[in-house]
C-alpha cells in the first residue's frame, strides 16, 4: 500500500491539457520501446503503463508495479513547480536572451496553480512577448519530459520489480526525504538504490537527446524557426534539467553520503553530461544522428551553457552560489562515489535486472 494519502486520478482533463500531453508522451515512449524490444529473451511482463497524477503541492514522483501494471504517478506539484520557475525566466529581461524579445519582459514571477475544478494548469503572468511564451511551453515540457522518462526508465529497466522482489518496497520515489532514513539505514540497499537512480538518469537522458536529435531533423519549424541555431534546443533542455535539479537541492539538501539513496544532484547532472555525449556518439555510430564536423562539440557547449544560465537565474534569485560544473574533473569524492556506482552496477546490478529489464541494459564501459 502506499503511504500516500493523498488521491490519485488518470483522466478528467481536457485532451488539450498539460496532463493529458505528458501523459500521451509517456505512454507512446513505453510503447515504442516495448515493441523495439519485443524480442528480448526475458519471461517478465506486464499488462501494460498506467499513467497517473497525485493531487500533491510538492515535487514529487514515483514508479511502481502494481496489479500487474506498471505505473508511473507524477505529483501535480512537481508540474506546477516546474512551469512556475521556467515561466518565471521567460519572464525576466536578459534570461535566455536568444529566445524572442526579452527586453519586453518585466521580471515578474510567473505562478503556476492547479486547477482542481477542471483538472487544469493556470498560468499567471506568462511572459509577454508571444515567442518567449513559446518557449516557456517546450522548455517547462523538456523538464517535466525528462522526470517522466526518469520513472518510466525505473519500469523498463527493472528497478521497480527488482526492489520489490529484494526489499519489499512497492514504490520507487523521486525524492528521500529525511524520515526516509529511519526506514533503510543500510549501506547494502542505499548503494542498490544510488546505482538504479544512476541508470533511470541515464535512461531519461538518452530518451531525451532522441527526441532532442528528432526534433532537429523533423525540422520543427514553431521551435527551430525562433533560434539562431538547432544546437540551442539542447540549451534549452539543458536549462530545464538543470533547474529540476536546482529545485530538488534547495528543497531537500543532498551530500556524499553512504546512506543517501542517491548521488548529490550536482553529481547526478555531471554523469547526465556524460550520458548524453555518449548517446550522441551512439546515434552518430548507427546513423541515426548526421555526422557533421564540430557537431558533437556545437551539442556540449550548448549543454554546458544551459546549465552555466540555470545556475545564474537561480542563484540569482535564491541567492545561492551553485555551480554544477566548476571542478568537476578534480572533485575527489565524486569521482569516489561516481566510481562505486559504475562499478556496483557492473559487477551486480544489472546482471540481477536482467530478469526483469525490457529494455536493453548498458555497460559503463
Amino acid at each position: 500500500m502506499s503511504r500516500y494519502k493523498y488521491p490519485e486520478f488518470s483522466d478528467g482533463f481536457s485532451e488539450k491539457s498539460d496532463f493529458n500531453l505528458y501523459k500521451l508522451i509517456t505512454q507512446e515512449v513505453y510503447k515504442n520501446l516495448l515493441e523495439m524490444h519485443h524480442n528480448n529473451d526475458n519471461e517478465y511482463k506486464t499488462n501494460g503503463l498506467r499513467f497517473y497524477y497525485r493531487y500533491n503541492d510538492t515535487m514529487n514522483a514515483t514508479a511502481r508495479v502494481r496489479s500487474g501494471f506498471d505505473e508511473i504517478v507524477i505529483n501535480t506539484g512537481t508540474i506546477t513547480q516546474m512551469r512556475s520557475w521556467i515561466f518565471s525566466a521567460f519572464s525576466t529581461k536578459g534570461v535566455l536572451r536568444y529566445c524572442g524579445d526579452s527586453s519586453k519582459e518585466n521580471n515578474v514571477e510567473s505562478n503556476a496553480s492547479f486547477d482542481y475544478e477542471n483538472k487544469d494548469i493556470i498560468q499567471s503572468e506568462p511572459p509577454i512577448d508571444e515567442s518567449r511564451r513559446k518557449f516557456a511551453e517546450y522548455t517547462a515540457l523538456f523538464g517535466i519530459r525528462f522526470i517522466c522518462m526518469h520513472e518510466l526508465g525505473h519500469l523498463l529497466n527493472g528497478h521497480a520489480a527488482l526492489f520489490s522482489e529484494l526489499y519489499g518496497f512497492k514504490e520507487i520515489e523521486m525524492r528521500q526525504l529525511a524520515k526516509d532514513f529511519k526506514l533503510n539505514p543500510n549501506n547494502g540497499y542505499a548503494l542498490d538504490r544510488r546505482t538504479i537512480e544512476m541508470d533511470a538518469d541515464a535512461f531519461a537522458v538518452t530518451q531525451d537527446i532522441v527526441n532532442l536529435d528528432g526534433i532537429i531533423k523533423n525540422n520543427v519549424a514553431e521551435i527551430l524557426d525562433l533560434l539562431p541555431n538547432p544546437y540551442t534546443v539542447y540549451h534549452l533542455w539543458a536549462f530545464a534539467v538543470q533547474s529540476f535539479f536546482l529545485l530538488l537541492e534547495k528543497s531537500e539538501f543532498s551530500e556524499y553520503n553512504d546512506y543517501m539513496w542517491y548521488l548529490p544532484n550536482v553529481g547526478r547532472q555531471r554523469m547526465n553530461i556524460g550520458a548524453a555525449m555518449t548517446t550522441v556518439d551512439m546515434l552518430m555510430d548507427a546513423r541515426i544522428m548526421d555526422v557533421e564536423p564540430l557537431k558533437k562539440r556545437n551539442i556540449l557547449l550548448n549543454i554546458e551553457a544551459g546549465i552555466r544560465e540555470a545556475q545564474l537565474f537561480f542563484n540569482m534569485n535564491k541567492n545561492t552560489e551553485f555551480d554544477y560544473l566548476e571542478g568537476m574533473d578534480d572533485d575527489v569524492e565524486y569521482n569516489k562515489y561516481f566510481d562505486e556506482v559504475l562499478e556496483h552496477w557492473d559487477t551486480s546490478m544489472k546482471q540481477r535486472l536482467s530478469k526483469y529489464a525490457r529494455s536493453n541494459l548498458s555497460s559503463s564501459k
